[in-house]
């Protein structure tokens, strides 16, 4: 839609034309047609698909007349979810494969070899602390379980600057986030607004989103007297690039341009942020895996080699 509306379709006939393209989605495209006939926004004609956060984006570049653009800040966000699940997916369908057959292999000799090996000894089978390992994995598992749910159970702006302090992963946290930060603000710039309508504005999204949480301390910490500069140098996620612009105080056709700009650049560092991230994937994965082949080596065929042993 965004690369349609770009050459010049309007929306009910970009609506229509993907009714055409993308013939698997055709119940749901028609679905947006018709509530568009009737007269319904597109924000609220797509917020059965999108997230909360993608559906303030819409909103407001429907409100200040950016819907292309949106649109394609939107279809980037999108985008980069959609190849990342997908790109995490095939990078782990061969480890995943190897740690089943490594746990069919441990229960075997468990199961089946070492109780053989005893018949032919006539000695006690030696105690395995497999089932020490198994515990172990299923209590760390539970607390990553247990962690992740009360992560999700956060209001977004506490999740967002929890998860982008933490290591390795929060760099791509705070690079996702400060483009859809940057995207947002560019589309209120250029709707003609100041830091007092965009607060106003944001005021008016579901509490549930990103930009209300945000605009809402900004409001109050603004309000205390605090400078707007002090107060983003608090908040991981926000780009150091946009302190920087809102302190030089330059024009507003000139502010508009430079975050358009820096969006687009924090979308380059998006997509070659999470490519690198991509290559570690099997490595770590399979590190994982040699640790656990070293544990079952040492909890299974230590005392396999003493059974065969009492054998000779």
């Amino acid at each position: 839609m965004s690369d349609l509306l770009t050459v010049g379709f309007s929306v009910h006939h970009a609506v229509r034309f993907c009714e055409v393209l993308f013939a698997k989605h055709l119940d749901d495209i028609q679905k947006i047609n018709a509530q568009l006939r009737e007269g319904t926004s597109i924000s609220q004609a797509f917020a059965p698909y999108v997230d909360d956060q993608i559906g303030m984006q819409l909103k407001l570049a429907e409100q200040h007349g950016q819907l292309s653009e949106s649109l394609g800040h939107v279809s980037r966000l999108l985008a980069a979810n959609t190849q990342r699940q997908e790109k995490i997916r095939r990078l782990m369908q061969y480890p995943v494969i190897l740690g089943f057959i490594l746990v069919g292999i441990v229960l075997a000799l468990n199961f089946l070899v070492l109780p053989q090996i005893q018949q032919l000894t006539g000695e006690p089978t030696p105690q395995s602390n497999w089932w020490l390992y198994a515990a172990g994995s299923l209590v760390v598992l539970l607390v990553v379980l247990l962690g992740w749910q009360h992560l999700k159970s956060l209001p977004i702006l506490q999740r967002i600057e929890r998860l982008a302090r933490v290591p390795i992963i929060g760099s791509l946290v705070r690079i996702y986030y400060g483009y859809y930060l940057l995207a947002a603000l560019a589309i209120m710039a250029g709707g003609g607004l100041g830091t007092q309508e965009m607060l106003k504005t944001v005021a008016q999204a579901k509490k549930t989103t990103l930009l209300y949480q945000f605009g809402a301390v900004l409001s109050k910490r603004l309000t205390s007297g605090e400078a707007m500069t002090t107060i983003l140098k608090h908040y991981a996620f926000v780009p150091g690039e946009l302190r920087v612009l809102i302190e030089t105080g330059k024009p507003q056709a000139e502010v508009v341009k430079e975050l358009t700009a820096l969006a687009d650049l924090y979308y380059d560092r998006l997509t070659a942020r999470f490519e690198m991230m991509m290559t570690w994937i099997q490595p770590i994965s399979f590190l994982i895996l040699g640790a656990i082949i070293i544990g079952s080596y040492v909890s299974l065929f230590l005392p396999m080699y003493s059974m065969i042993g009492g054998i000779g």
